[in-house]
């Protein structure tokens, strides 16, 4: 089993991931690496989230986890 995963700042309910679309949110791995920056641009694309790496693009499709500031979601 291969987990791909991307950690933000902050905590973002499936509501409040809504709310900041058309936004570019930094990683955690910016922090870790001086050199480079890693965000991801969450926006709204037909109807749905989408999370855009600049590599590849995928959409929100369920919230797995959510309790006490932590949260998961799954992506196409």
């Amino acid at each position: 089993m291969i987990l791909k995963f991307h950690m933000l700042h902050s905590y973002y309910s499936l509501g409040s991931l809504e709310s900041i679309v058309n936004s570019v949110q930094p990683t955690l791995a910016t922090e870790d690496n001086e050199a480079s920056s890693f965000t991801l641009n969450i926006s709204r694309v037909n109807g749905s989230i989408a999370i855009d790496t600049e590599i590849t693009q995928a959409s929100v499709t369920q919230m797995i986890f959510d309790q006490n500031l932590v949260v998961i979601f799954g992506v196409s």
